[in-house]
């Protein structure tokens, strides 16, 4: 269910998918993406996960930002992995519950006929 935002924000299944599974996330999308879905109720995996690429305006360099950061996360030590773990639980916790009650989603069939297409 891709869904564009009047502000430019794409969400699409992509990002609920990881919801769903109850992993744990960066995204490689537009500038205030995370900004966009902490608005909406989701949190997000700061400190443990460096989300200032979130804030760069220019694609490259938030692209870099990101390719930086996971490098950097594959790359952590055994103890800092399992520190990362316990500290996403409750996040992805809360996200899936989130997601689960949320009413707002509207399918393209509902939005199709309500637009009368």
């Amino acid at each position: 269910f891709p869904v564009t935002i009047a502000s430019g924000t794409f969400l699409s299944e992509k990002t609920f998918k990881c919801v769903r599974m109850k992993h744990p996330f960066i995204i490689v999308g537009g500038k205030g993406y995370l900004a966009f879905l902490k608005n909406r109720g989701y949190r997000t995996f700061s400190p443990f996960i460096d989300e200032s690429y979130d804030d760069i305006e220019d694609d490259r360099s938030r692209m870099q930002a990101v390719v930086n950061e996971v490098v950097r996360l594959c790359n952590l030590p055994d103890n800092e992995l399992i520190e990362f773990t316990k500290f996403a639980k409750d996040i992805v916790e809360h996200n899936y519950t989130h997601l689960e009650n949320i009413s707002e989603f509207t399918t393209m069939g509902d939005l199709i006929s309500r637009l009368n297409i």
